[in-house]
């Protein structure tokens, strides 16, 4: 039984080792889905100018995975989030990713 234990320990360590070896750091986070985003919108320029509407679902795959806007939202909103009801509106955090694909609209149109 001491032996299963043991081993179960063991293994426990060596995954959890490998996990945490596997998380990048917050700033390398924000560089490479930086770059994924911009290297999306130079390739997909022709059809994004045609319909920018594209834009959501390209910050949809590249943006959206990477960051947890509602732990974000929580730390912007502090006390505020806890008042907060679902019959008080749509949730802030849905808003975030939106002035950002507004912005990069505009931005691929010109």
């Amino acid at each position: 039984m001491k032996k299963a234990i043991a081993c179960g320990l063991l293994l426990l360590m060596l995954v959890s080792g490998a996990l945490w070896a596997a998380v990048k750091p917050p700033q390398e986070v924000v560089q490479d889905t930086s770059a994924r985003m911009l290297s999306a919108l130079r390739q997909n320029y022709a059809a994004l100018k045609q319909d920018s509407s594209q834009i959501y679902e390209l910050v949809n795959q590249i943006v959206l995975p990477n960051f947890d806007f509602e732990l974000m939202s929580r730390w912007v909103l502090g006390r505020a989030w806890q008042q907060a009801t679902p019959s008080s509106g749509p949730p802030f955090h849905r808003g975030i990713p939106h002035p950002a694909g507004a912005h990069l609209r505009q931005g691929a149109a010109e």
